[in-house]
């Protein structure tokens, strides 16, 4: 078996990345566009220069092969529900090329280590049940199905 792994670096987004990460996050969006149409708008870009701050990526030199968005939320406690503070992992994608090298796998561990370092309960996520390699994906890595939406 051929190891086609590559090395990699994740560093924070800059503003000069901005096109190929747009490119990217299109690219996901797209995916979802194809199998929802109802739900997802056809559209020329993901987001706006302004939206494209907070973003994390890997690149191999000056090339971006994945990114990642994800955002921390704190629930407050109340009489039904413990405080808790979770990552919710908005987007993650890896351009097709360079898929099956761990690239994702890399961007799971990045925001794993993260989640421990700033004392974060636990990673959530959102995966849509037409997109099977994406969820063999997670739980192949170890997340754990405990929520479903259904609709009609």
């Amino acid at each position: 078996m051929v190891n086609n792994k590559i090395d990699l670096k994740i560093v924070k987004c800059e503003i000069n990345d901005f096109k190929e990460i747009d490119k990217l996050f299109l690219y996901v969006h797209n995916i979802h566009v194809n199998e929802r149409y109802d739900n997802f708008k056809k559209t020329d870009y993901f987001f706006s220069k302004e939206k494209y701050e907070n973003l994390l990526q890997e690149k191999e030199g000056e090339k971006i092969l994945g990114g990642l968005q994800f955002r921390i939320v704190d629930v407050p406690e109340n009489f039904l529900v413990y405080k808790r503070k979770y990552l919710f992992l908005d987007i993650i994608g890896v351009f097709p090329q360079y898929q099956k090298r761990c690239v994702g796998k890399n961007l799971i561990e990045f925001i794993k280590k993260f989640k421990i370092d700033h004392k974060i309960d636990t990673i959530l996520l959102n995966v849509w049940n037409f997109n099977k390699p994406a969820l063999n994906f997670y739980k192949k890595l170890g997340f754990k199905v405990r929520h479903m939406t259904l609709e009609l």
